[in-house]
């Protein structure tokens, strides 16, 4: 995201993401799978009942309609406001209370005005975004309550997928930070926070997880586009059954750690 506060350290542009939230032919990876799987790593890590859940870069979220369908109670911030408006209509029907959504930058925002008030803090492919990551965990700490936890995704940039990216769609890959698991687990601990799940590489095999299949169409002859989707596709089925759904550096789509505010 193209913030306006200098040095955030942010190598995506605002124009970038008007244009992928109003792209609606983007191939997208099964979000319900990924959803139910982060569900269930917090029941495994935070204790139950009542929950207050707050997201960063929350536009289009389907992980807190998840959330508010449990009765949580939901927040989130983005910039873009489209996407705000469609968060909150979306939420309108299964929300428990009104969704504290936030339209700001999150360099901007006052954090002050939200203190203490959420247990958890989540992001889905937000903090790959930025250099920086460490500030924005630190900025969303004030917003956790003592012992909240805080859930980080992204997608793993060391994924055999993403030398297509870099390859085939330069710059969307410029707009992208390729931390490791041991350097996600570094900038959550240099926020201040204590590691609960250590960072994992999480998932299994998904062709369509960082491919950019548009900019590989405008670049390759129709016969080695459609071998490429075959190869993909036949690799894949067996991927799928055959690797396991963690551990794998170079075939599962996602980094995921969880982290706790003392």
């Amino acid at each position: 995201m193209e913030q306006e506060v200098a040095g955030t350290g942010a190598v995506s542009k605002k124009s970038t993401w008007d244009a992928y939230h109003r792209d609606k032919t983007q191939i997208q990876p099964n979000l319900k799978v990924y959803i139910d799987r982060f569900m269930n790593l917090l029941d495994q890590h935070r204790q139950p009942g009542p929950c207050r859940i707050f997201e960063l870069g929350c536009g289009g979220s389907q992980f807190l309609k998840a959330s508010a369908r449990r009765g949580w109670t939901v927040g989130g911030i983005d910039y873009h406001q489209e996407s705000i408006d469609k968060t909150r209509k979306s939420l309108a029907a299964s929300a428990p209370t009104e969704p504290e959504l936030y339209c700001d930058d999150i360099f901007a925002f006052d954090w002050k005005s939200i203190e203490e008030s959420f247990d958890v803090i989540c992001s889905f492919g937000f903090l790959e975004h930025f250099k920086d990551a460490e500030k924005i965990i630190k900025l969303a700490n004030v917003a956790l309550k003592p012992g909240g936890l805080v859930l980080s995704q992204i997608p793993n940039l060391h994924l055999l997928n993403a030398g297509l990216m870099k390859k085939y769609d330069p710059e969307l890959w410029s707009q992208h930070v390729p931390y490791d698991k041991k350097e996600f687990d570094h900038i959550h601990e240099a926020a201040g926070l204590e590691i609960l799940m250590a960072a994992e590489y999480r998932g299994k095999y998904d062709k369509h997880m960082l491919t950019p299949w548009a900019a590989i169409r405008n670049q390759m002859s129709s016969f080695r586009y459609n071998l490429l989707n075959y190869s993909m596709s036949a690799f894949g089925r067996p991927a799928r059954v055959l690797l396991p759904a963690k551990g794998m550096k170079r075939f599962s789509p996602s980094v995921v750690g969880i982290y706790r505010k003392p």
